[in-house]
């Protein structure tokens, strides 16, 4: 594994035990289609998908640099929520980057994505959720909660996550 992409699954994992041990967030996605349609043949994969006990959808994508972080731009989910569209049902929308580009992606957010949050890791020998802090708070996107569908979408693709895991696991494709 390049040292990239271990960054990026180094802050996954500590993104996702901070939502479920210290946010207590009932369920957590990776890789998931973010419009929680089964068999959506649009939209791009989130790095992570929260639903909070409220059935409030949180969105994380996960940067390793500011060239990635600016890129994101091109991504549907940004023109949706520029333009007010409202297809995703996201409710709050967030980046994850380590402690080293805090300085650079703030103004980067507060510029291209005046709606998102920032989630910022410190890299740490002892892997542990607390080393995660908010240092922008995300607006409000979308209204309503999520529908008993959507949530059951998100439960497939929880499943189908563990299935991937254990089929990598076992050397199975």
């Amino acid at each position: 594994m390049d040292e990239t992409k271990a960054k990026a699954e180094y802050i996954k994992a500590i993104v996702i035990n901070y939502f479920r041990k210290k946010k207590h967030f009932p369920m957590i996605a990776l890789e998931a289609r973010a419009k929680l349609k089964y068999r959506a043949s649009r939209g791009d994969r989130a790095d992570i998908l929260a639903v909070t006990s409220a059935n409030i959808l949180i969105e994380v994508e996960v940067k390793t640099s500011i060239n990635d972080l600016k890129g994101d731009i091109r991504k549907e989910i940004h023109q949706d929520i520029l333009t007010k569209a409202y297809t995703y049902p996201v409710h709050y929308f967030c980046f994850a980057v380590l402690q080293e580009l805090e300085k650079e992606a703030v103004p980067v957010i507060r510029e291209m994505y005046p709606y998102a949050g920032l989630l910022v890791v410190k890299e740490h020998p002892v892997f542990h959720y607390a080393d995660v802090r908010t240092v922008l708070n995300p607006k409000k996107i979308k209204k309503p909660p999520l529908t008993p569908i959507q949530i059951r979408e998100m439960q497939r693709i929880m499943s189908s996550n563990i299935c991937r895991m254990a089929n990598k696991i076992l050397g199975i494709s």
